[in-house]
């Protein structure tokens, strides 16, 4: 059984008339959101879209959002979320590499979408939906996306579609080439909207977290603040969670990430959990503004999309000693979390730098060394997963898939972690990003934490690079705060009493910005060509 069917049509069953997302002044229940996919997925019957037709979602964060996936899932339509930040250049890479046959656009994307599409002569496009405005040009083959669902029929369709079809293509970020296609089954979506929040609650059990401090006074709505985008995993998985879970999802209405609206939004909406990556949360902790509001309404905070820093957790459990921080790690190819963490301010002296929590139910976990073998318990090695929720595989890339699956279909993560004896695991980096310098391993995440210590760092990067003598070497990139001034002389000597010396950076450039990827991560391909200019 497909996924909307498993998941939006049983909920409609029996909490039809109960509100799940909200976006401005628009709400929808879960009858609306079933509604209006049923009404796009008989556009779609119509138009005489086929099985397995991919179509591209350019759309921010919203309501329609939801019911264009699953309208496109009732019909064996496969969504294609795209990235809103995009250029030309990615978006002519993404119609290409997926196939698209149309694309839902918000109408800021209308004159762009356009462009390329002359530009590049992609025929096999046939339908342009555009969301939120009128077509203000007359772009041949644009559709005004509300006038054609608005007088459909709204009832289910009786439509089979197998756990084990592509219900999502969903692409990585591209941090270390370009960005790949995940293909995500029914099977995993299902999956991934239920065992986390089933493991979530075995972890509350365990650490013994009171009940009070999960659960809003008495006659409050249990509301969600999501203000990370669904193109991206850390969007989406909240979003399955939450539509499970049966919370209220409130999405932001400003198009770029606000510190001010998402105080204001949970002071006025009384949110009880809000979910950011780690940059926003260093955006929002340092808004001059943050103490004027009122977040007692706040039981947990919870991240993912990146590695918080032992630092920022310890940040926040002290701003907010009476909120659970919860800290889960994953990967696209994983449909989200593979390991969570639940922390209180009790735990604060017990953090560890890394720590990312334990492995989620339905997902086994191994942690090897490069001739595959176990490692011993507390050593460093690769993660790799089986589970229900591994994606089949990257769309048109055997090659790649063949890299990442090995012969016993265990998926290799190209991360690094350790583990205790108690269960509990480490993040330690990238594999890729590993440096050798003389014989020795060193992984930059170990002084990047370090370095963003230091009031005057903003942010870092820490890249290897060739030498004749060493095979590798250090090299840091570092942002300063605004008006902060910094010698390499400073950098070596904060770093002397705490690591070893062949770790310490043997090159320094101080840098205004550093590269990013689209989807907010140190964009390391950029960052590797820079440093090899280095001298």
């Amino acid at each position: 059984m497909g996924y909307a069917n498993k998941v939006l049509e049983k909920l409609v069953q029996n909490f039809g008339d109960l509100e799940i997302v909200k976006h401005g002044n628009n709400t929808y229940t879960y009858n609306k959101l079933n509604n209006r996919a049923n009404q796009i997925a008989r556009v779609f019957l119509d138009l005489g879209v086929k099985k397995g037709d991919k179509y591209g979602i350019l759309l921010y964060n919203s309501p329609e959002y939801l019911e264009i996936i699953f309208g496109l899932q009732k019909i064996k339509v496969i969504p294609v979320p795209i990235n809103v930040r995009y250029g030309s250049t990615e978006f002519k890479y993404i119609y290409e590499n997926a196939d698209i046959k149309g694309i839902f656009i918000d109408n800021d994307f209308v004159e762009i979408t356009n462009q390329v599409i002359e530009e590049q002569k992609f025929e096999k496009i046939e339908h342009i939906f555009v969301l939120n405005g009128p077509i203000d040009k007359n772009y041949s083959g644009m559709i005004n996306y509300e006038k054609i669902i608005q007088d459909k029929d709204t009832t289910n369709l009786e439509i089979q579609v197998d756990d084990d079809e592509i219900g999502l293509l969903l692409y990585t970020g591209g941090t270390t080439g370009l960005p790949k296609g995940a293909m995500l089954t029914h099977a995993n979506l299902y999956n991934a909207t239920y065992l986390t929040p089933t493991h979530g609650m075995k972890l509350i059990k365990k650490k013994k977290i009171p009940a009070k401090a999960l659960i809003p006074p008495s006659g409050m709505k249990m509301k969600f603040l999501i203000p990370t985008p669904i193109f991206h995993v850390s969007g989406l998985m909240p979003v399955l969670t939450n539509l499970g879970m049966r919370h209220l999802m409130i999405f932001p209405v400003n198009k770029s990430f606000s510190p001010k609206e998402i105080c204001q939004i949970i002071q006025n909406e009384k949110i009880t959990t809000v979910f950011m990556v780690p940059t926003m949360y260093r955006l929002w902790l340092t808004y001059s503004d943050i103490d004027k509001y009122d977040f007692s309404s706040l039981t947990m905070i919870t991240s993912g999309g990146a590695k918080m820093p032992k630092e920022m957790k310890i940040q926040i459990l002290e701003k907010f000693p009476n909120k659970v921080l919860v800290d889960g790690y994953g990967s696209t190819e994983t449909i989200g979390t593979s390991t969570i963490a639940f922390m209180i301010h009790d735990d604060i002296p017990k953090i560890k730098k890394g720590y990312i929590g334990q492995i989620v139910t339905g997902i086994k976990m191994r942690v090897i060394n490069e001739e595959g073998e176990n490692v011993p318990v507390g050593e460093v090695g690769e993660m790799i997963y089986k589970g229900k929720s591994i994606m089949k595989g990257y769309y048109k890339d055997d090659i790649k898939t063949k890299e990442v699956f090995n012969d016993e279909g265990w998926l290799h993560s190209g991360d690094l972690c350790k583990m205790d004896n108690d269960g509990n695991v480490y993040y330690v980096g990238r594999t890729s990003d590993l440096i050798i310098s003389g014989g020795e391993k060193i992984f930059p995440g170990e002084i990047e934490d370090i370095l963003r210590t230091h009031p005057k760092i903003n942010n870092v990067a820490i890249i290897g690079k060739k030498d004749d003598i060493w095979g590798q070497i250090v090299v840091a990139f570092i942002k300063l705060e605004p008006a902060e001034k910094m010698s390499s002389t400073e950098v070596t000597d904060f770093c002397t009493s705490k690591i070893a010396s062949f770790k310490k950076p043997r090159i320094i450039k101080f840098v205004n910005s550093l590269p990013l990827t689209k989807t907010g991560k140190l964009n390391q391909i950029e960052i590797k060509k820079q440093a090899e200019n280095l001298t």
